[in-house]
Parts: C-alpha cells; sequence; structure tokens
C-alpha cells in the first residue's frame, strides 16, 4: 500500500487528477484534496478535506504533563482518553466541553502544552456513519 500511495503523490505533484477510493481515512487525507463521502450510494459529504474538518469542530485536545490534580474521566462531556505519549489526547462531546476542560488544565503547575485538534477524517466517517444509522431508526 506504501507504494501505491507514494506513486499516487508523485502523481499529484505533477497536476495529474486522481480518483481515490478508500475507507482508510488516513490513506485519505494523506493524499487528497477534496472528499467526496457516499453512505449507501448517497453524497453525504464533499469538498476540500480542510473546510470539511472545520465543519465538525475542535472536540478533542491534547494535554502534555502529569495531571495528577485533574480527574479527566470527571470532566463534563469526556468521551475517550487516549495515551499519546508524552501526553493524553481527550475527546469530548462539544467544543464548549474541550473549552471548558482547557480553563481547568491551564491552571496545572505540571501542563506543559496544550492544542486543540480538529477532527480527523476517521472521526468524521464515523460521525457520518453513525447519523446514518440514527436516521433509520
Amino acid at each position: 500500500m506504501e507504494l501505491l500511495i507514494e506513486t499516487v503523490k508523485k502523481l499529484k505533484a505533477t497536476g495529474t487528477a486522481i480518483i481515490f477510493s478508500s475507507h482508510n481515512m488516513k490513506n485519505v487525507a494523506e493524499v487528497s484534496d477534496q472528499l467526496l463521502m457516499l453512505v449507501n450510494g448517497n453524497q453525504r459529504l464533499y469538498g476540500p478535506i480542510d473546510e470539511i474538518r472545520s465543519r465538525f469542530g475542535k472536540t478533542k485536545i491534547y494535554l502534555e504533563g502529569v495531571f495528577d490534580n485533574l480527574l479527566i474521566e470527571e470532566l463534563p462531556g469526556m468521551m475517550a482518553i487516549d495515551d499519546d505519549y508524552p501526553g493524553k489526547v481527550i475527546t469530548f462531546d462539544s467544543e464548549l466541553h474541550v473549552k471548558q476542560a482547557m480553563d481547568q488544565a491551564r491552571h496545572l503547575p505540571s501542563l506543559r502544552g496544550y492544542r486543540l485538534l480538529p477532527a480527523t477524517l476517521d472521526d468524521i466517517f464515523r460521525l457520518t456513519i453513525k447519523g446514518e444509522v440514527d436516521s433509520h431508526e
């Protein structure tokens, strides 16, 4: 697969138009400028990847440091915690909860850094598919 991705990148650099179909959102993000997402044969998303990502907001934060005084599991709206040494990526249900968590974390002396993270294409894919499933229930 790596050879295919490198070949697509080289062709893209020469200005060649490429239609690339994949369920692997990491590969899609790596080689694509635009995205067309079909769900059950219907168009759900279309446009520049950066524009699509911005529509989904920033519901993740990366915190770097030691968080003994911050009970991450008790933060409002917290949905998932992933280790990403030397910190943690925390997913929330809304940008409001991300901002509240950031305000709390900023006051921790052990915080070495933080940043808001845009939605990944995997996140967007899951949310879009979930919306399709929810609408059929």
